[in-house]
């Protein structure tokens, strides 16, 4: 074990755009922007398999009326198509999963038009959908014209404790603390009823420039709602900051501000899940115009439901790259008990200048664990991210990504990608002296596994199948045999020699990296 074999990656180029795609989605017209907005749906009609939702913010009911689609899961089938009302109302520039607002037993769906006219030019509008049957349930509109009542929407759990989901609504025009102080409105879901209002502090703050429930923070039986201002001026102007309220009572729970002016922070804001695994939920927020890598490289960060502690950071990689344009939860993509995430860079150039990428990060050590790139110029992939639920069956969960730019179909017809981490790789506990199982599911059937480590770090390392959270020298550990279900294991003792190490190992199969791994060696 740990005996250097062969240098590993020397094989043929497969593009990791392509690494575990299960659906992809098209606009179906010329400029439509398909994906400008993307999200799990939750189990829309109750086939057991996780839905999914995207907006065409500028699809033609009526000029840039908009639409939002249902897909599902299980096929890729279209469940529902929702359409803006009028021209211009861009609806669909933001949708969610609403969770079971009703109690039905059937996720429903929250979709925003932003420029809607139902309170007065660009006011905006908000819309809950049943899953069960694709009804309206409710209709909230913005107060007065400019509001941009809907820009942002999502689910915010059980709030008040009622036994029904709620939903949240940021409207970053509202003028209440002066012009842009902007606006999140917490609403029942039983009743439709307005729960709390949370105002923006002081003009250009652009509170509610998105929104997203927290889940339960404090663990008092109530979720919680995470809210961005982008335009808060805490740390310098336009610094941005990013606010997580009670569901309980409404009191401010936390604050987190952008480091320098300019930052941006809360331009995109979500709950993380558990990602440390110490039983409270956990939060990302995304400063797509912070300077750590070059102007507007862009920076993303996770914090600590259970005190507010800065748990990770991830810079953009070069200048311009906009990385935490979007931020999401991804659920847990590997399978090793802790939650990951998902960090957009929609104008990063990996594949051509502005194809745009997403990146997936392990939530139990921060590294690199996958990353998708968009397929040509001005894609704009990674526009919007979010987690999918467990799409194909396989235990463990997948993730969806937006390219509104895409001209896959037409002209920014746009795009909605859904992945899976193809084959899972696992190992059991690691003592010096005693056997380790080296476990691989869900790859290619009867096809050969290659095993790499490193016992120098986590990289991340970029090769032609994507970017390995290994550090050179990578070498390989073994190659497995996997049967006709894809599975395949392996039992060794581990040396006594490497005692105290951690070994950073991932697999190759079909062209496609596995999940990273860091295991400590006792």
């Amino acid at each position: 074990m740990f005996k250097i074999l062969t240098p590993l990656f020397l094989l043929v180029f497969i593009p990791n755009d392509l690494l575990g795609q299960i659906h992809q989605m098209d606009g179906q017209h010329m400029n439509d922007r398909l994906g400008w907005s993307v999200s799990g749906a939750g189990d829309v009609n109750g086939d057991g398999i996780p839905d999914f939702i995207a907006g065409a913010l500028y699809a033609d009911n009526g000029l840039a009326s908009g639409s939002a689609y249902v897909y599902s899961g299980a096929n890729g089938t279209l469940l529902y198509q929702f359409d803006g009302q009028n021209s211009a109302d861009r609806f669909g520039e933001s949708v969610s999963a609403a969770g079971d607002v009703n109690g039905d037993g059937f996720d429903d769906l929250i979709v925003g038009a932003d420029s809607s006219d139902n309170g007065g030019s660009s006011s905006g509008s908000a819309y809950i959908y049943s899953g069960v049957n694709g009804a309206l349930l409710y209709q909230w509109d913005g107060q007065k014209p400019a509001d941009r009542f809907g820009g942002t929407v999502s689910g915010a759990g059980d709030v008040n404790g009622d036994g029904f989901d709620d939903v949240i609504v940021g409207a970053d025009g509202v003028d209440n603390n002066g012009g842009n102080s902007g606006a999140a409105f917490v609403y029942s879901g039983a009743n439709a009823a307005l729960l709390y209002q949370f105002d923006g502090q002081n003009a250009d703050d652009h509170l509610g420039r998105s929104v997203s429930g927290a889940g339960d923070l404090n663990g008092d039986g109530f979720d919680d709602v995470f809210i961005g201002a982008d335009g808060a001026d805490n740390n310098g102007s336009n610094s941005g900051s990013a606010y997580v309220y009670s569901g309980a009572n409404g009191t401010l729970l936390y604050r987190f501000d952008g480091q320098n002016p300019g930052d941006t922070l809360g331009g995109s804001v979500s709950r993380a899940g558990d990602v440390n695994s110490d039983g409270f939920e956990d939060l990302i927020v995304g400063a797509f115009r912070s300077d750590n890598n070059g102007f507007e490289s862009g920076s993303a960060y996770v914090y600590s439901g259970a005190n507010g502690a800065l748990l990770y950071q991830w810079d953009g990689e070069n200048s311009s790259d906009h990385f935490g344009w979007s931020v999401s939860g991804a659920g847990d993509v590997n399978g090793n008990g802790h939650d990951d995430v998902i960090v957009g860079a929609n104008n990063s150039s990996n594949n051509s200048v502005g194809s745009g990428s997403a990146y997936v990060y392990s939530g139990a050590h921060g590294s690199l664990l996958y990353q998708w790139d968009g397929q040509s110029s001005s894609d704009r992939f990674g526009g919007s991210v979010s987690g999918a639920g467990d799409v194909n069956g396989d235990g463990f969960d997948d993730v969806i990504v937006g390219a509104d730019s895409s001209d896959a179909f037409r002209f920014d017809s746009g795009t909605a990608y859904v992945y899976s981490v193809s084959a899972k790789y696992s190992i059991t506990p690691m003592t010096a002296g005693s056997p380790a199982t080296f476990t691989i599911t869900g790859a290619a059937p009867n096809s050969s596994v290659t095993l790499g480590y490193s016992l120098s770090g986590a990289g991340p390392f970029t090769t032609v199948f994507g970017v390995a959270a290994m550090t050179p020298p990578i070498n390989t550990l073994t190659v497995l045999s996997a049967d006709a279900n894809g599975d395949a294991s392996w039992t060794v003792n581990v040396p006594g020699s490497v005692s105290g190490s951690t070994l950073y190992t991932q697999g190759l199969n079909a062209g496609f990296l596995t999940n990273a791994l860091a295991e400590s060696i006792n």
